[in-house]
């Protein structure tokens, strides 16, 4: 190896901008509804999201019945789906108030 290829390192950025073809920095595009109240805004949001969610999932599932793979590699993948799931669960649960004071 040479002392080029030694000291090389690379570094990626968390998030790096989205550029376009002609290397520009693509502008964010809101698909706010004039007038839209927080109750619709949640229903479009979330139709969108979960038809998203659902392709990607059966994309998961393919991998499983399509494609070989270990043991190991399958639990990963359950175990990651089913922690994002309680994620979902814990964040749809009604929030009330927690005390300071441990009681029986």
């Amino acid at each position: 190896m040479t002392e080029a290829q030694t000291h090389t390192t690379t570094t990626k950025s968390v998030n790096p901008p989205r550029l376009r073809g002609n290397g520009e920095r693509a502008k964010r595009v809101s698909k706010v509804k004039p007038g839209e109240a927080k109750p619709e805004k949640f229903a479009r949001l979330a139709v969108e999201r979960m038809t998203k969610a659902r392709a990607i999932i059966r994309r998961i599932c393919i991998l499983g019945r399509d494609y070989p793979h270990t043991d190991a590699q399958r639990a990963k993948i359950v175990s990651e789906v089913h922690y994002m799931a309680g994620q979902v669960e814990a964040a749809f649960k009604p929030k009330g108030k927690r005390s300071d004071s441990f009681t029986f």
